[in-house]
C-alpha cells in the first residue's frame, strides 16, 4: 500500500465528517485513547470486494472537525481508466460546513460523481504535471443522510501502472451519539485500501484492509487497545471496559487488576475495595497475540458518608420578619467523607418554610455548614413541638446523588412561651412573672422571648406580646 506525499504515491482517503467527534483508535501501539475521549475501530482487516467496512465510534461530541480517508494504490492492469466507490454510504450524525477534495496522480484527468443529500456532485478537473485536484464545498449534511455511492473515478498516463487517488469529505458534527458508520467498496479486485479517521487535525485511528485474494494471506496481529468508564469513583464503582483492538482479534483475557479476570470481548467489573488499580488486555487470533497495560488506570475512593448532623441552637422561633433576631437562627453542620470529591452539600429546609435545597459551605475536614432561618414552625403534636430532620443531599464530582442523614431542629411560634403552640395572653403573663423573677416562671432563656426586635430582653417584650395579642395597631409583627 503507497500513500500520497510529495513525488506522488496514492492515497484514497475517504474523510468523512459526519462519524462525530474522533473516536478512532490510532495503531493502538502508538497510541491508547483517554478513557473518555474520542475512540474508534475499523473493521474487519479483510474483505471481498463488495462487502462492507464498519466504523464504531465512542465518545463523539457536536463541534469537532471530523475527517475518514480511504487509501489505495490502484492496479490498472493494463488499463487507463479506474474508480474507487464507497457504496451505501450511511452518515449517523450532522455534518456541518463540509466539503470534499480529490487528489490523484499519475493521471490526465480525474473527478467525482455523488449525491449528498439535496447536493449531486458530479465534476472533474484535468491534470497538471500528472496530478488532478479538486476542492468544493457541499453545505450541511444532515443526520441519516444516506449515500448510495461516493465514486472517484479517472483516467491515468498511458505509462502508469497505478493510480494514486485522495478523496476527502469533511465538516464540523452535530447531533451526535454513538453510532456506526457501514460503507461497501468496490473497484479494487485483489490489493487493498486504508481507510484512516482523524478528529480536531489528529489522526485517531487506522486500518489497512486486504481486498479479494490478498484475504488468503495469515491474519496479521491484533493490536490490544481499550477505553474505561468511569475510572474513578467511589466504592463499589461500576466500570464498563470496551474493546477497541485491531486486527480482528478472536479471543480476549482481561486482567482488571483486583484479582478479577474475564475474557469477555466488553466485561463490566465492579470494584468493592478502594485503591488504584491497573488493567491488562490480552487479545488473539491465528497469527498470535498483544498485549497492553494501562497503569493505575482506575482509582477508587472509600465510599461516601454523611455524619454528625448537628443545628446549633437546635431550638429557634420562627422568623416572622424577614430579619432574624436572637433566637430565630441556627446554624446547621454535617461532616462529609469519602467518596469521589464533593461538588456539593445541600440541605431541604421545606418542613420549616425554607427552600428545597439550601448550599452548605465547606468550612474545614470535610464540615459543611449554612446559618439558616426559620418561617414555619415545627408540626406541634401531644402538647409540644416535635423536631423535624432536615434532609442532607450531597452530589459527588463523578455526578452520582447520595442523601443520607437529617440534622435534627425544633421550631417554635415566636412569642409562644407556655410551648402550647399558641400565642396568647398567658404567654405575656408568663414571659413578664419571669422577668420579674417569679418562681416557676423561667421563661427568659426561650427564643420565642425576644419580640420587640431590639436585642436586649426586658418586660418592654412582654408589654409588647399583650399588646400584640390583643390585637393592638403598630404591635401586629413579632421581632
Amino acid at each position: 500500500m503507497r500513500f500520497i506525499r510529495p513525488g506522488g504515491i496514492v492515497i484514497l482517503t475517504l474523510l468523512m465528517g459526519f462519524i462525530t467527534q474522533g473516536v478512532l483508535a490510532v495503531d493502538p501501539t502508538t497510541m491508547t485513547p483517554a478513557s473518555d475521549a474520542p475512540a474508534v475501530t475499523i473493521g474487519p482487516c479483510q474483505i471481498e470486494e463488495g462487502d462492507s467496512v464498519t466504523v464504531s465510534v465512542y465518545n463523539l461530541t457536536d463541534g469537532s472537525r471530523f475527517s475518514i480517508r480511504i487509501a489505495s494504490a490502484i492496479d490498472l492492469d493494463g488499463q487507463q481508466d479506474f474508480f474507487l466507490k464507497a457504496t451505501n454510504l450511511r452518515i449517523p450524525f450532522s455534518l456541518d460546513s463540509s466539503r470534499i477534495h480529490i487528489r490523484a496522480e499519475p493521471v490526465t484527468q480525474a473527478g467525482i460523481k455523488a449525491t449528498f443529500g439535496w447536493f449531486p456532485i458530479s465534476m472533474a478537473v484535468l491534470a497538471d504535471g500528472g496530478i488532478a485536484e479538486l476542492t468544493q464545498g457541499i453545505g450541511n449534511i444532515a443526520s441519516g443522510t444516506t449515500v448510495s455511492s461516493v465514486k472517484v473515478f479517472g483516467t491515468a498516463e498511458a505509462d502508469a501502472a497505478t493510480a494514486d487517488l485522495l478523496l476527502e469529505i469533511g465538516g464540523i458534527t452535530s447531533s451526535v451519539d454513538v453510532a456506526s458508520l457501514t460503507f461497501g467498496l468496490e473497484g479494487v479486485t485483489n490489493g487493498s485500501v486504508l481507510v484512516e479517521v482523524s478528529v480536531d487535525d489528529l489522526d485517531l485511528a487506522r486500518q489497512e484492509i486486504t481486498i479479494g485474494a490478498g484475504s488468503s494471506q495469515d491474519s496479521p496481529l491484533p493490536a490490544a487497545a481499550f477505553i474505561a468508564s468511569p475510572v474513578s469513583g467511589a466504592a463499589p464503582l461500576a466500570v464498563a471496559f470496551t474493546d477497541t483492538s485491531t486486527g480482528s482479534p478472536t479471543s480476549w483475557t482481561w486482567d482488571l487488576g483486583d484479582g478479577a479476570v474475564s475474557t469477555e470481548q466488553h466485561p463490566a467489573h465492579i470494584y468493592t475495595v478502594p485503591g488504584t488499580y491497573s488493567v491488562t488486555l490480552t487479545t488473539g487470533n491465528a497469527a498470535g497475540t498483544d498485549t497492553v497495560t494501562r497503569t493505575d488506570l482506575i482509582t477508587v475512593t472509600s465510599p461516601l458518608a454523611v455524619s454528625f448532623p448537628t443545628a446549633s441552637p437546635g431550638l429557634i422561633a420562627v422568623d416572622t420578619d424577614g430579619a432574624p433576631a436572637w433566637g430565630e437562627s441556627s446554624r446547621l453542620g454535617v461532616t462529609v467523607t469519602g467518596g469521589s470529591g464533593i461538588e456539593t452539600v445541600t440541605v431541604n429546609l421545606s418542613a420549616i418554610g425554607g427552600p428545597v435545597s439550601m448550599p452548605m459551605m465547606q468550612a474545614e475536614d470535610g464540615h459543611w455548614t449554612v446559618q439558616i432561618a426559620a418561617t414555619a414552625a415545627s408540626p406541634h403534636e401531644n402538647g409540644t413541638y416535635r423536631s423535624v430532620g432536615l434532609g442532607v443531599t450531597v452530589m459527588e464530582k463523578s455526578g452520582a446523588v447520595n442523601s443520607s442523614v437529617a440534622v435534627p431542629l425544633t421550631v417554635v411560634r415566636n412569642g409562644d412561651l407556655s410551648g402550647d403552640g399558641r400565642v396568647t395572653l398567658y404567654d405575656a403573663t408568663c414571659l413578664a412573672r419571669s422577668l420579674l423573677g417569679v418562681s416557676g416562671y423561667a421563661f427568659g432563656a426561650s427564643p420565642a422571648a425576644e419580640v420587640t426586635g431590639d436585642g436586649v430582653l426586658t418586660l418592654a417584650d412582654a408589654m409588647y406580646l399583650a399588646k400584640h395579642t390583643l390585637g393592638i395597631p403598630g404591635f401586629e409583627t413579632l421581632h
